[in-house]
């Protein structure tokens, strides 16, 4: 339970929800522990506290512990959530809704609080605002150079706005402290391997290739490193390890090499490169 979330009892109801909504909202969640819809709306309540951080107070009253105060308040059924301000209820609902019907109510009487500059870059990028997102990160740090875990986002946003290389410098000027972070060594991944598939044909392109010709290995092999390159690790590591087993004559042994190199990026501890080295390993053996 976070500090916008309070139990409340009928000792305290007067001070925290009648004389506590003169200065701010206060959302007042009836439940019961036998009561299926109250377990489904509380993780929703909560979580929107938190969201508004302290734009409204929570006020949580299990009603079988406070019977009196539930039935001079007039609640029948469960969950029942009543909107207090200023001494008065103002709005309620009666019933688990869903988040955005929540939403819509809290809306309509709570003033959200400003995003500040890393959620509003976070917000934008999640909106698929790449540009907007990449200026919010920059204006953020201008601000706060030393936020590099705002680095590492900008890069991450950068790097699929297709703007790679801004990406790459951003990792090669991160700290040490910063080095190991799953993003930064994703996109150092990348780099690299763009540095072995050099002006190969695009992702795209190398399954267009191999749709039209099965047998043609340039575009099994290539697709493969595409495939790593743009995140689809499963993919690229299961089409390697299939050239493995049926085509070990091309590139000398290629597929594997290839193979080997891409657990090296990824390093040891990757999920995928564990599963994959086993496979690789009964192949071999």
């Amino acid at each position: 339970m976070n500090s916008f979330v309070v139990d409340v009892s009928q000792d305290d109801f007067e001070r925290i929800v009648l004389q506590g909504s003169q200065q701010q909202p206060v959302l007042v969640d009836f439940w019961a522990d036998w009561c299926a819809p109250c377990k489904q709306l509380t993780p929703v309540l909560e979580s929107l506290a938190d969201e508004y951080q302290g734009a409204f107070l929570l006020a949580k009253i299990d009603t079988e512990a406070n019977q009196m105060l539930a039935a001079q308040v007039g609640v029948r059924s469960m969950p029942t959530v009543l909107l207090v301000k200023d001494g008065q209820v103002l709005d309620h609902f009666m019933g688990a809704l869903p988040e955005g019907e929540v939403r819509a109510f809290l809306e309509k009487h709570v003033e959200k609080p400003a995003l500040n500059g890393l959620e509003l870059a976070r917000e934008l990028a999640d909106d698929g605002d790449l540009e907007g997102a990449i200026e919010a990160f920059n204006a953020l740090l201008e601000a706060d150079p030393e936020n590099h875990d705002a680095f590492v986002e900008l890069a991450s946003v950068l790097d699929m706005n297709g703007q790679s290389d801004e990406a790459q410098a951003i990792c090669e000027r991160l700290p040490d402290s910063h080095a190991d972070h799953p993003i930064v060594q994703r996109l150092k991944a990348q780099a690299q391997l763009q540095s072995l598939v050099g002006d190969a044909p695009t992702l795209l392109e190398c399954q267009a290739q191999l749709d039209a010709d099965p047998a043609n290995l340039d575009a099994r092999y290539f697709l493969a490193a595409r495939q790593a390159q743009s995140g689809q690790l499963e993919q690229a590591i299961s089409g390697l390890l299939d050239m493995v087993r049926q085509h070990r004559e091309y590139r000398d042994d290629g597929a594997r090499t290839l193979l080997l190199k891409l657990f090296e990026l990824l390093g040891k501890d990757h999920p995928a490169v564990r599963q994959g080295r086993r496979q690789l390993a009964t192949l071999l053996n």
